[in-house]
């Protein structure tokens, strides 16, 4: 699955967030964070939803 992450850094940018910030809030290792950045899945999906506040079907790339 891939992440629409110019989407995500943009909600970043927003919240004046970092991915080391991001990655405390959920509270993972920044090395775990860019992991599943990179690699996408579900869990992934629904925990960025709850915690940057967008829609799970907007931070999926189809296709």
């Amino acid at each position: 699955m891939k992440l629409n992450i110019e989407l995500i850094d943009s909600r970043l940018k927003e919240l004046e967030w970092s991915r080391y910030r991001l990655a405390k809030e959920i509270g993972i290792t920044p090395n775990t964070l860019y992991s599943n950045l990179e690699k996408g899945s579900f869990r992934t999906v629904k925990t960025l939803s709850e915690i940057l506040g967008l829609l799970e079907t907007d931070l999926v790339i189809k296709g």
